[in-house]
Protein backbone atom coordinates (compact mmCIF):
# COMPACT_ATOMS: atom_id res chain seq x y z
CA UNK A 1 0.00 0.00 0.00
CA UNK A 2 1.05 3.73 -1.33
CA UNK A 3 1.42 6.81 0.55
CA UNK A 4 2.48 9.93 -0.24
CA UNK A 5 4.69 11.73 1.79
CA UNK A 6 4.61 16.21 1.94
CA UNK A 7 7.53 17.81 2.48
CA UNK A 8 6.63 21.13 4.82
CA UNK A 9 7.28 24.88 3.02
CA UNK A 10 5.31 26.41 5.83
CA UNK A 11 3.05 26.97 8.52
CA UNK A 12 0.24 29.44 8.32
CA UNK A 13 -2.55 28.05 10.58
CA UNK A 14 -4.78 31.50 10.91
CA UNK A 15 -5.46 31.17 14.81
CA UNK A 16 -4.55 28.69 17.17
CA UNK A 17 -7.90 27.51 17.97
CA UNK A 18 -8.86 26.93 14.37
CA UNK A 19 -10.16 22.98 13.61
CA UNK A 20 -7.18 21.17 12.14
CA UNK A 21 -6.23 21.61 8.71
CA UNK A 22 -4.10 20.57 5.93
CA UNK A 23 -4.82 24.33 4.86
CA UNK A 24 -2.25 24.54 7.85
CA UNK A 25 0.86 23.73 5.77
CA UNK A 26 2.04 25.13 2.41
CA UNK A 27 3.51 21.84 1.35
CA UNK A 28 4.68 20.48 -1.94
CA UNK A 29 4.05 17.04 -2.93
CA UNK A 30 7.37 14.18 -2.41
CA UNK A 31 8.21 10.86 -2.93
CA UNK A 32 5.65 7.40 -2.46
CA UNK A 33 5.88 5.82 1.09
CA UNK A 34 4.92 2.30 2.15
CA UNK A 35 1.20 3.37 4.06
CA UNK A 36 2.21 0.92 6.85
CA UNK A 37 4.18 3.06 8.44
CA UNK A 38 1.66 5.43 9.79
CA UNK A 39 0.55 2.39 12.16
CA UNK A 40 3.78 1.39 13.13
CA UNK A 41 6.05 4.26 13.69
CA UNK A 42 5.49 6.18 16.81
CA UNK A 43 6.45 9.47 15.47
CA UNK A 44 3.57 9.27 12.98
CA UNK A 45 0.45 10.52 14.08
CA UNK A 46 -3.17 11.64 12.54
CA UNK A 47 -3.40 15.40 12.53
CA UNK A 48 -6.19 15.83 9.65
CA UNK A 49 -8.63 14.79 7.01
CA UNK A 50 -8.41 16.48 3.70
CA UNK A 51 -11.96 15.17 3.10
CA UNK A 52 -11.97 17.02 -0.37
CA UNK A 53 -9.47 14.77 -1.75
CA UNK A 54 -10.56 11.69 0.53
CA UNK A 55 -7.37 11.33 2.66
CA UNK A 56 -5.90 11.14 6.26
CA UNK A 57 -3.22 13.44 6.84
CA UNK A 58 -0.72 12.75 9.53
CA UNK A 59 2.12 14.07 10.82
CA UNK A 60 5.79 13.32 11.53
CA UNK A 61 7.48 14.44 14.28
CA UNK A 62 10.68 14.31 15.98
CA UNK A 63 11.16 11.32 18.48
CA UNK A 64 11.76 13.06 21.98
CA UNK A 65 8.30 14.96 21.47
CA UNK A 66 6.01 12.96 23.87
CA UNK A 67 2.35 13.86 22.60
CA UNK A 68 0.89 11.96 25.78
CA UNK A 69 2.42 15.27 27.82
CA UNK A 70 1.13 17.25 25.93
CA UNK A 71 -2.40 19.53 26.80
CA UNK A 72 -3.49 19.89 23.47
CA UNK A 73 -2.39 17.07 21.30
CA UNK A 74 -2.92 18.54 18.08
CA UNK A 75 -1.16 21.97 18.85
CA UNK A 76 2.29 20.41 19.51
CA UNK A 77 1.58 18.24 16.46
CA UNK A 78 1.49 21.52 14.38
CA UNK A 79 4.43 23.43 16.64
CA UNK A 80 6.69 20.09 15.99
CA UNK A 81 5.50 18.49 12.48
CA UNK A 82 8.50 18.13 10.28
CA UNK A 83 6.56 16.04 7.59
CA UNK A 84 3.23 14.63 6.51
CA UNK A 85 2.00 11.88 4.94
CA UNK A 86 -1.29 11.75 2.77
CA UNK A 87 -3.18 8.22 3.21
CA UNK A 88 -5.88 7.93 0.40
CA UNK A 89 -9.32 6.82 2.43
CA UNK A 90 -9.45 3.44 0.77
CA UNK A 91 -5.56 2.42 2.14
CA UNK A 92 -6.98 3.89 5.77
CA UNK A 93 -9.65 1.63 6.10
CA UNK A 94 -7.56 -1.26 4.64
CA UNK A 95 -4.97 -0.15 7.58
CA UNK A 96 -7.61 -0.03 10.17
CA UNK A 97 -8.82 -3.42 9.39
CA UNK A 98 -5.90 -4.92 9.46
CA UNK A 99 -5.51 -3.32 13.47
CA UNK A 100 -6.77 -6.07 15.76
CA UNK A 101 -7.42 -4.56 19.54
CA UNK A 102 -9.57 -4.70 22.11
CA UNK A 103 -11.80 -2.36 22.53
CA UNK A 104 -13.11 -2.66 26.13
CA UNK A 105 -9.26 -1.05 26.29
CA UNK A 106 -10.09 2.28 24.60
CA UNK A 107 -11.39 5.13 27.01
CA UNK A 108 -13.22 8.01 25.62
CA UNK A 109 -13.23 11.56 27.66
CA UNK A 110 -16.17 13.94 27.39
CA UNK A 111 -16.64 16.70 28.88
CA UNK A 112 -17.62 20.51 29.22
CA UNK A 113 -14.83 22.01 29.05
CA UNK A 114 -12.91 23.85 31.91
CA UNK A 115 -13.43 21.34 34.45
CA UNK A 116 -10.49 19.25 35.47
CA UNK A 117 -10.25 17.08 32.17
CA UNK A 118 -6.67 17.88 30.69
CA UNK A 119 -5.60 16.81 34.57
CA UNK A 120 -8.18 13.44 34.36
CA UNK A 121 -6.30 12.86 31.02
CA UNK A 122 -3.18 13.38 32.16
CA UNK A 123 -4.11 11.00 35.22
CA UNK A 124 -4.99 8.29 32.88
CA UNK A 125 -1.98 8.61 30.66
CA UNK A 126 -0.08 7.27 34.55
CA UNK A 127 -2.20 4.30 34.50
CA UNK A 128 -0.58 1.03 33.55
CA UNK A 129 0.27 0.70 30.11
CA UNK A 130 -2.48 3.74 29.00
CA UNK A 131 -1.44 5.84 26.38
CA UNK A 132 -3.15 9.58 26.54
CA UNK A 133 -4.19 11.77 23.71
CA UNK A 134 -5.53 15.14 24.58
CA UNK A 135 -7.93 16.41 22.27
CA UNK A 136 -6.64 15.34 19.16
CA UNK A 137 -8.46 17.13 16.42
CA UNK A 138 -9.76 15.19 13.70
CA UNK A 139 -12.87 14.32 15.74
CA UNK A 140 -13.51 18.06 16.26
CA UNK A 141 -12.65 18.22 12.26
CA UNK A 142 -15.38 15.10 11.82
CA UNK A 143 -17.78 16.38 14.41
CA UNK A 144 -18.18 19.67 11.98
CA UNK A 145 -18.41 17.13 8.68
CA UNK A 146 -21.25 15.50 10.32
CA UNK A 147 -24.59 16.87 8.57
CA UNK A 148 -27.34 18.20 10.77
CA UNK A 149 -29.52 15.88 9.40
CA UNK A 150 -27.79 12.27 9.68
CA UNK A 151 -27.16 12.38 5.77
CA UNK A 152 -23.34 11.37 5.72
CA UNK A 153 -23.65 9.28 9.21
CA UNK A 154 -22.60 6.33 7.48
CA UNK A 155 -19.58 7.88 6.22
CA UNK A 156 -18.50 9.35 9.22
CA UNK A 157 -19.18 6.25 10.75
CA UNK A 158 -16.79 4.73 9.12
CA UNK A 159 -14.26 7.41 9.58
CA UNK A 160 -14.53 7.53 13.06
CA UNK A 161 -13.67 3.71 12.95
CA UNK A 162 -10.48 4.30 10.85
CA UNK A 163 -9.42 7.22 12.79
CA UNK A 164 -9.27 5.36 16.21
CA UNK A 165 -7.73 2.31 15.04
CA UNK A 166 -4.46 3.60 13.20
CA UNK A 167 -4.40 6.52 16.09
CA UNK A 168 -3.82 3.88 18.64
CA UNK A 169 -2.10 1.70 16.76
CA UNK A 170 1.89 3.13 16.59
CA UNK A 171 1.96 3.51 20.79
CA UNK A 172 1.79 -0.65 20.99
CA UNK A 173 5.67 -0.67 20.10
CA UNK A 174 6.02 0.84 22.85
CA UNK A 175 4.05 -1.19 25.42
CA UNK A 176 0.24 0.64 25.38
CA UNK A 177 -2.25 -1.46 26.11
CA UNK A 178 -5.17 0.79 26.18
CA UNK A 179 -5.62 4.38 25.18
CA UNK A 180 -7.50 7.34 26.45
CA UNK A 181 -8.95 10.03 24.20
CA UNK A 182 -9.52 13.43 25.66
CA UNK A 183 -11.87 15.04 23.04
CA UNK A 184 -13.38 18.21 22.88
CA UNK A 185 -15.98 19.69 24.79
CA UNK A 186 -18.86 19.31 21.25
CA UNK A 187 -16.93 16.31 20.37
CA UNK A 188 -20.03 14.72 22.07
CA UNK A 189 -22.14 15.38 19.15
CA UNK A 190 -20.24 12.02 17.55
CA UNK A 191 -21.18 10.34 20.90
CA UNK A 192 -23.80 8.05 19.56
CA UNK A 193 -21.19 7.18 16.55
CA UNK A 194 -18.21 6.01 18.78
CA UNK A 195 -20.64 4.32 20.94
CA UNK A 196 -21.90 2.28 17.83
CA UNK A 197 -18.45 1.57 16.69
CA UNK A 198 -16.71 0.85 20.44
CA UNK A 199 -19.81 -0.40 22.58
CA UNK A 200 -17.80 -1.94 24.59
CA UNK A 201 -15.16 1.34 25.06
CA UNK A 202 -15.33 2.89 28.85
CA UNK A 203 -17.01 6.19 28.74
CA UNK A 204 -15.89 8.87 30.95
CA UNK A 205 -17.83 12.37 31.51
CA UNK A 206 -16.97 15.27 33.02
CA UNK A 207 -19.08 18.57 34.12
CA UNK A 208 -19.46 21.56 36.31
CA UNK A 209 -21.80 24.10 37.47
CA UNK A 210 -22.70 26.19 34.89
CA UNK A 211 -21.89 29.92 36.81
CA UNK A 212 -18.20 28.50 37.86
CA UNK A 213 -17.92 26.57 34.29
CA UNK A 214 -18.70 30.52 32.51
CA UNK A 215 -16.65 32.37 35.08
CA UNK A 216 -13.52 30.03 33.86
CA UNK A 217 -14.30 30.45 30.35
CA UNK A 218 -14.47 34.08 30.78
CA UNK A 219 -11.12 34.42 32.15
CA UNK A 220 -9.29 31.82 30.19
CA UNK A 221 -10.14 33.07 26.79
CA UNK A 222 -10.76 36.81 27.52
CA UNK A 223 -14.29 37.00 26.80
CA UNK A 224 -14.81 40.54 27.67
CA UNK A 225 -11.52 42.07 26.01
CA UNK A 226 -11.08 43.18 22.65
CA UNK A 227 -9.64 40.47 20.90
CA UNK A 228 -12.00 37.84 21.91
CA UNK A 229 -15.06 40.33 21.22
CA UNK A 230 -13.57 41.30 17.68
CA UNK A 231 -13.23 37.69 16.81
CA UNK A 232 -16.80 37.12 18.01
CA UNK A 233 -18.30 36.68 14.69
CA UNK A 234 -15.53 34.13 13.39
CA UNK A 235 -15.84 32.13 17.13
CA UNK A 236 -19.83 32.33 15.95
CA UNK A 237 -19.10 30.35 12.67
CA UNK A 238 -17.05 27.83 13.73
CA UNK A 239 -19.25 26.72 17.13
CA UNK A 240 -22.16 27.08 14.58
CA UNK A 241 -20.12 24.45 12.69
CA UNK A 242 -20.08 22.07 15.73
CA UNK A 243 -23.07 23.10 17.98
CA UNK A 244 -26.80 22.66 15.58
CA UNK A 245 -27.92 24.38 19.33
CA UNK A 246 -25.67 27.32 18.34
CA UNK A 247 -26.76 27.50 14.52
CA UNK A 248 -30.46 27.72 15.50
CA UNK A 249 -30.05 29.77 18.19
CA UNK A 250 -28.30 32.11 15.39
CA UNK A 251 -30.97 31.96 13.26
CA UNK A 252 -33.37 33.91 15.49
CA UNK A 253 -31.26 36.72 15.60
CA UNK A 254 -29.71 39.52 12.71
CA UNK A 255 -26.52 40.55 14.68
CA UNK A 256 -23.98 38.57 15.98
CA UNK A 257 -24.95 36.41 19.14
CA UNK A 258 -23.08 37.77 22.48
CA UNK A 259 -20.64 36.05 24.21
CA UNK A 260 -23.14 34.78 27.33
CA UNK A 261 -25.39 33.69 24.06
CA UNK A 262 -22.64 31.29 22.63
CA UNK A 263 -21.16 29.99 26.42
CA UNK A 264 -25.01 29.25 27.62
CA UNK A 265 -25.83 27.00 24.19
CA UNK A 266 -22.46 25.21 24.15
CA UNK A 267 -23.09 24.68 28.23
CA UNK A 268 -26.46 23.01 27.22
CA UNK A 269 -25.73 21.06 24.29
CA UNK A 270 -22.41 19.39 25.88
CA UNK A 271 -24.75 18.39 28.78
CA UNK A 272 -27.64 17.85 26.82
CA UNK A 273 -25.71 15.43 24.60
CA UNK A 274 -24.40 13.54 28.34
CA UNK A 275 -27.84 13.12 29.11
CA UNK A 276 -29.19 11.91 25.46
CA UNK A 277 -26.06 9.29 25.44
CA UNK A 278 -27.28 7.91 28.64
CA UNK A 279 -30.82 7.38 27.46
CA UNK A 280 -29.24 5.24 24.37
CA UNK A 281 -27.76 3.53 27.22
CA UNK A 282 -24.19 4.04 27.26
CA UNK A 283 -22.60 3.05 30.50
CA UNK A 284 -20.37 6.10 31.63
CA UNK A 285 -18.41 7.37 34.77
CA UNK A 286 -19.50 10.85 35.71
CA UNK A 287 -17.87 13.08 37.88
CA UNK A 288 -18.01 16.52 38.80
CA UNK A 289 -15.29 19.30 39.02
CA UNK A 290 -15.98 20.53 42.27
CA UNK A 291 -15.93 16.66 43.46
CA UNK A 292 -12.60 16.43 41.67
CA UNK A 293 -11.22 19.58 43.84
CA UNK A 294 -12.40 18.43 46.73
CA UNK A 295 -11.50 14.88 46.88
CA UNK A 296 -9.24 14.00 44.21
CA UNK A 297 -7.42 11.30 45.00
CA UNK A 298 -10.83 9.58 45.62
CA UNK A 299 -12.55 10.28 42.15
CA UNK A 300 -9.33 9.20 40.62
CA UNK A 301 -9.57 6.30 42.08
CA UNK A 302 -13.22 5.41 41.32
CA UNK A 303 -12.46 6.28 37.79
CA UNK A 304 -9.35 3.74 37.39
CA UNK A 305 -11.53 0.88 39.01
CA UNK A 306 -14.79 2.12 36.47
CA UNK A 307 -12.16 1.89 33.44
CA UNK A 308 -10.48 -1.45 34.97
CA UNK A 309 -6.72 -0.03 34.98
CA UNK A 310 -4.16 -0.46 37.39
CA UNK A 311 -1.55 1.78 38.75
CA UNK A 312 1.49 0.49 39.92
CA UNK A 313 3.55 3.56 40.61
CA UNK A 314 0.95 5.85 42.52
CA UNK A 315 3.27 8.33 42.89
CA UNK A 316 2.84 9.21 38.91
CA UNK A 317 -0.46 10.35 40.06
CA UNK A 318 0.60 12.48 42.86
CA UNK A 319 2.92 14.75 40.48
CA UNK A 320 0.14 15.27 37.83
CA UNK A 321 -1.93 16.17 41.03
CA UNK A 322 0.75 18.38 42.10
CA UNK A 323 1.54 19.89 39.05
CA UNK A 324 -0.92 22.30 36.73
CA UNK A 325 -1.87 20.17 34.02
CA UNK A 326 -1.95 23.36 31.54
CA UNK A 327 1.36 24.70 32.01
CA UNK A 328 3.35 26.84 29.81
CA UNK A 329 -0.42 27.58 27.82
CA UNK A 330 -2.26 31.19 27.90
CA UNK A 331 -4.81 29.01 29.97
CA UNK A 332 -2.13 28.18 32.70
CA UNK A 333 -3.12 28.53 36.14
CA UNK A 334 0.11 31.52 36.64
CA UNK A 335 -1.47 33.11 33.34
CA UNK A 336 -5.07 33.23 34.77
CA UNK A 337 -3.63 35.07 38.24
CA UNK A 338 -2.31 37.53 36.22
CA UNK A 339 -5.66 38.21 34.26
CA UNK A 340 -8.62 40.52 35.17
CA UNK A 341 -11.37 39.03 33.09
CA UNK A 342 -14.65 38.96 35.24
CA UNK A 343 -17.84 37.86 34.06
CA UNK A 344 -20.48 40.46 34.96
CA UNK A 345 -23.33 39.80 37.20
CA UNK A 346 -25.65 40.66 34.67
CA UNK A 347 -24.62 37.87 32.36
CA UNK A 348 -24.89 35.72 35.13
CA UNK A 349 -28.28 36.46 35.22
CA UNK A 350 -28.88 36.01 31.73
CA UNK A 351 -26.63 32.40 32.00
CA UNK A 352 -29.30 31.18 34.35
CA UNK A 353 -32.28 32.97 32.07
CA UNK A 354 -30.75 31.27 28.68
CA UNK A 355 -30.15 27.59 29.94
CA UNK A 356 -33.89 27.84 31.25
CA UNK A 357 -34.78 28.76 27.60
CA UNK A 358 -32.85 26.50 25.85
CA UNK A 359 -33.32 23.56 28.06
CA UNK A 360 -35.99 23.35 30.39
CA UNK A 361 -35.05 20.21 31.99
CA UNK A 362 -31.46 21.38 32.85
CA UNK A 363 -30.58 24.03 35.83
CA UNK A 364 -26.52 25.61 36.16
CA UNK A 365 -26.36 23.08 39.33
CA UNK A 366 -27.93 19.96 37.34
CA UNK A 367 -26.36 16.83 38.50
CA UNK A 368 -26.26 13.85 35.82
CA UNK A 369 -27.00 10.33 36.61
CA UNK A 370 -24.27 7.61 37.47
CA UNK A 371 -22.20 10.73 38.60
CA UNK A 372 -19.44 9.54 41.41
CA UNK A 373 -19.86 11.20 44.85
CA UNK A 374 -17.02 11.03 47.23
CA UNK A 375 -17.09 10.56 50.87
CA UNK A 376 -16.38 14.75 50.90
CA UNK A 377 -18.40 17.17 49.27
CA UNK A 378 -18.26 20.33 48.05
CA UNK A 379 -21.68 22.01 48.17
CA UNK A 380 -20.58 25.73 47.22
CA UNK A 381 -21.02 24.78 43.10
CA UNK A 382 -18.79 27.24 41.42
Amino acid sequence: MAAQRLTIEGKVRPFAGSIVSLDHFRYREAEEVEARMVVEQPTISLYCLDHANRRAIFVETPPAIDLTEAPFYNVVQYDAAEGLIAVSYETLHQLADEIAFDPQRIILLYSVGRCGSTLVSHALSQADGVYGMSEPDVFTQLRALRAADGSNDAEVSDLVHDCVKVMCAPARSEGATAWALKLKSLVIGLGDIFYSNFPEAKVIFLYRNAVGWAKSQARAFGLYEAPFQKALPRSQQLFARLNPLVQSYMATRTTTISSIELLSCNWVAVMDGCLELQRQGVPMFCMRYEDLQVAPQEMLDAMFAFCQLTVHDSSKVDRVLARDSQAGTSISQASLREAARELPEHDVAELLRLIQQLSPTLSPDTIVPHTFTPMKVDVNGE
